[in-house]
């Protein structure tokens, strides 16, 4: 039987990834934009600071850190440069306090600057237990929930998400591809540790994109999945969910984290009663999240069941080869 988490929920952190460009000056350099970008956030009474992304072990996220985002290739042109905005850790409980945050910071650069949300930005969203440490179990039925409702999942971001190297998928795997539902569900359960569901769920081939980039010998563990277990080796032990598309306002990123927040929540509870022998269904998904989100308090709903308007189910199978697939 799954174990409840801790009444007090779960905590997260988010990592908005943007291209900005001031509306009154012209910067020519990314740290003259960030010092314009704080200062604005500073007006507002948003405590911030610029943090150097080579020395990010040491961030503490007790405040709002602006940082350059690398993976963002967009030539640093006209003035426009591409950062992440990561924010302190928040209880997801405590929402009229990180609503607030959210919105706040969103109004704020919105009024100062010209934002993108291109096809190389991202939304991230990182989630551990408020309190107690995340238990094997815990760990394992997100695991679970993680790969069933993964094609599900898939349906609602753009193909540019699906396909991209920096999220890659975790059912499709070189651990698990060869494996069924069912018996990636026994492997999960199986693992004597949370670091040993992080490698299976977070394994690249020796031959895969990565793996010839680093210079791999061996298949290895990688955070650039979906659903980034790796974090659950290091200090800083939340899951990283990484798959969301940048979000193009305030409401999109708040409905990402409703999204990921209550789907943890919800696993962790009540991922040991799903059947591996049936593929994972929309509506199901839905229902589960919503479960979640009301499980953390949630009131408002709003902008996470926005994000399933429209959506329409993928076929089911293998995700293709990302080797195949040109730039």
């Amino acid at each position: 039987m799954a174990q409840t988490a801790h009444p007090a929920g779960f905590r997260f952190g988010v990592e908005l990834e943007l291209v900005v460009k001031s509306k009154t000056r012209k910067h020519d350099s990314f740290e003259s934009l960030v010092s314009e970008v704080s200062s604005h956030l500073t007006a507002a009474k948003v405590p911030n600071h610029f943090a150097d992304r080579l020395a990010k072990y040491l961030e503490n996220y007790q405040e709002w850190s602006i940082m350059k985002e690398t993976s963002i290739t967009t030539p640093w042109q006209d003035s426009m440069f591409g950062l992440e905005l990561v924010s302190p850790i928040l209880l997801f409980s405590q929402q009229p306090h990180w609503l607030s945050q959210i919105r706040t910071v969103w109004s704020t650069v919105e009024r100062g600057f010209d934002v993108q949300a291109t096809t190389q930005c991202s939304t991230h969203v990182h989630v551990s237990p408020a309190t107690d440490p995340w238990t094997l179990e815990q760990v394992q039925h997100v695991a679970m929930a993680a790969v069933y409702f993964e094609r599900c999942i898939d349906a609602m971001v753009p193909e540019t998400r699906r396909l991209n190297d920096w999220c890659k998928s975790n059912r499709w795997n070189g651990r698990l591809k060869t494996l069924s539902m069912a018996q990636i569900f026994h492997d999960i359960q199986a693992q004597p540790t949370a670091k040993k569901v992080a490698e299976h769920m977070c394994w690249c081939s020796q031959g895969s994109d990565t793996g010839v980039t680093g210079g791999a010998r061996t298949g290895f563990q990688h955070y650039t999945f979906r659903w980034n277990l790796a974090s659950l080796n290091s200090t800083k032990g939340t899951i990283e969910f990484r798959l969301p598309p940048p979000s193009a306002n305030a409401d999109q990123a708040i409905g990402w984290i409703i999204f990921t927040v209550s789907l943890v929540h919800w696993a962790t509870q009540h991922a040991g009663e799903l059947d591996p022998s049936k593929p994972g269904q929309l509506d199901d998904l839905r229902r589960s999240v919503t479960q979640g989100a009301e499980l953390g308090g949630l009131q408002d709903l709003a902008p996470v069941l926005r994000l399933f308007d429209g959506v329409q189910p993928l076929p089911e199978g293998p995700m293709p080869d990302l080797e195949d697939i040109s730039a």
